[in-house]
């Protein structure tokens, strides 16, 4: 009911305008009624604003982490189409490695080589390339432990003990117009440093054929 229109009638009911307790009573309900109807659309647009603020607080909170993450200081990746090599010599390697040391080969070609990053200029491994009149091989001895050195092993390896180390490799024959060749691919790991190898013999000789040649050149510090 509207307050006015009530007043109205009551009026009419008492010339002097007087009101007893009960009308009174029933004034301050409307009044009340009135008020709060009137706070709560005054109220609204508030609560309105209040919880797209949260929820904008609460979207940046979760979003910002995400953006301002950074890759940590240390990782260092280094991009194959950067690597160079470079002529070096033997006591190059055996000063860089601290737990491999390489031999000179008797009767044969041997080429030493670094393989270096081009942005940073770290040393990544060295490559030692060997040629002899039966046999041809290359190990890359990996120096740098943070490069991650490509080198795939699909077959089952076997292992042998030697007497410095133990050698983990496949082997793969072929027959030819002048006989039968092996070619073997293995690698020999100690603490962080790691010498892949590739191998193979003109001449099929065997594994102990294998085994001294490798032991020949590679020694442990």
């Amino acid at each position: 009911m509207n307050l006015k229109k009530y007043l109205r009638q009551q009026a009419e009911k008492d010339k002097k305008n007087m009101l007893s307790e009960e009308d009174e009573q029933n004034c301050r309900q409307i009044a009340s009624q009135t008020a709060t109807v009137a706070l709560k659309r005054t109220h609204y647009p508030a609560v309105a604003l209040v919880s797209g603020v949260v929820a904008v607080c609460l979207t940046l909170s979760i979003t910002l982490p995400i953006f301002l993450k950074k890759p940590p200081v240390d990782d260092i990746l280094y991009q194959e189409e950067n690597i160079r090599s470079a002529t070096c010599s033997l006591e190059d390697i055996n000063s860089t490695s601290n737990y491999f040391s390489v031999s000179e080969v008797a009767d044969a070609e041997v080429f030493y080589e670094l393989n270096y990053d081009s942005v940073s200029n770290d040393s990544l491994y060295y490559t030692v390339n060997v040629t002899t009149a039966i046999s041809e091989y290359t190990m890359f001895l990996v120096t740098n432990t943070k490069y991650n050195f490509i080198f795939e092993l699909k077959d089952k390896l076997l292992n042998e003990q030697l007497s410095l180390y133990t050698i983990n490799y496949n082997i793969t024959k072929s027959e030819g117009f002048q006989g039968s060749t092996a070619k073997y691919r293995g690698y020999v790991q100690n603490s962080s440093e790691t010498v892949y190898i590739e191998y193979t013999q003109l001449i099929d000789l065997g594994e102990q054929a294998f085994f001294n040649d490798i032991q020949s050149i590679l020694k442990i510090k």
